[in-house]
């Protein structure tokens, strides 16, 4: 059965809602759902799983343990990622916006059913203006996002590993070390040997590059299971603090490193499948529907042709 694009953001936002999350956090998660449905085809899958597995959403139980200018690590108070990830990503955008740079780190629940979910945070800081990327090491798997603000929407490039990246491990090694509160010196002591220092105001480029490199590329060593995560960066390209440039070098990134990302989702590509989902409405299976539905009004689904047939029943009430 399939259905309507508006429905499937209806009903996120109804199961989200009903989870626990405050009307209008759930809307933003339900955003989230959407973009998983439309980029990698596993929106309603996750937001099934979230709320059959997650006992009580609430944003409320995040919060800062430690944070500097640019820095923040936060405690994820057992929520999932797609309800974490949102403060991290608001306070990532809110320092690149202050100081340039903006990074925040967050922990993954031991069982993280939303873990799809979280390339929209990328996305979400790009389509503010901001270069973002999002590093995450899992039992499920480690991903790699880079996003880039586009003329009509962000341009998002995937790499899929089987361990932690490069990148994260020395972010993770910045936090553990207690080096975080000195502005760019943590990520240039990261990514350049001592000798390779240079003028700060001259290297905000070549550490974004070493920084993207970093994350397409799997960490030496073993990986270690408590060091489960995600990174979200934040620059802003527009900010006086930072090299003119670095939106190029973003972009440059990707052209240049193709065949080394698993997924490149160009907006002429994404905006031919948005028009499809329109048009001929989201694939579900009927089960994972009924389940949905019944989560989102307290009841069970009807058994009606259109829901069969066309795009399910209307949710406006």
């Amino acid at each position: 059965m399939r259905l309507s694009s508006r429905e499937v953001f209806q009903l996120a936002d109804r199961c989200l809602a009903s989870a626990g999350l405050s009307r209008g956090v759930s809307k933003t998660n339900a955003e989230s759902v959407w973009w998983t449905e439309l980029y990698k085809e596993r929106g309603l899958t996750s937001l099934h799983k979230i709320i059959n597995e997650t006992a009580e959403l609430d944003q409320g139980r995040i919060s800062i343990e430690r944070q500097s200018s640019n820095f923040a690590i936060l405690n994820e108070g057992g929520q999932p990622c797609i309800v974490s990830s949102t403060p991290a990503l608001d306070l990532s955008c809110s320092k690149a916006k202050e100081s340039g740079l903006g990074i925040t780190y967050i922990p993954f629940t031991e069982q993280d059913s939303s873990f799809a979910t979280i390339g929209h945070t990328a996305y979400n800081a790009a389509s503010r203006g901001l270069i973002s990327i999002v590093l995450t090491n899992s039992p499920d798997g480690s991903r790699s996002f880079l996003a880039v603000p586009g003329e009509e929407q962000p341009i998002v490039a995937e790499t899929k590993l089987q361990g932690p990246s490069e990148s994260y491990r020395k972010l993770r090694s910045i936090i553990t070390n207690g080096i975080y509160d000195r502005r760019h010196s943590p990520l240039v002591q990261a990514f350049f040997d001592q000798s390779q220092h240079t003028d700060p105001t001259t290297t905000d480029a070549d550490t974004l590059q070493r920084l993207l490199a970093g994350a397409i590329r799997p960490a030496s060593g073993n990986n270690d299971d408590s060091e489960s995560g995600f990174v979200t960066i934040c620059y802003s390209p527009t900010h006086p603090q930072n090299a003119t440039g670095m939106q190029r070098v973003a972009h440059e990134f990707v052209r240049e490193n193709t065949d080394q990302l698993t997924t490149v989702y160009e907006p002429p590509t994404i905006n031919e499948k948005r028009r499809k989902l329109i048009n001929e409405g989201v694939v579900i299976e009927r089960d994972v529907w009924e389940d949905l539905f019944e989560w989102s009004n307290g009841i069970f689904s009807p058994d009606s042709v259109g829901s069969e047939t066309g795009a399910g029943p209307g949710l406006e009430r």
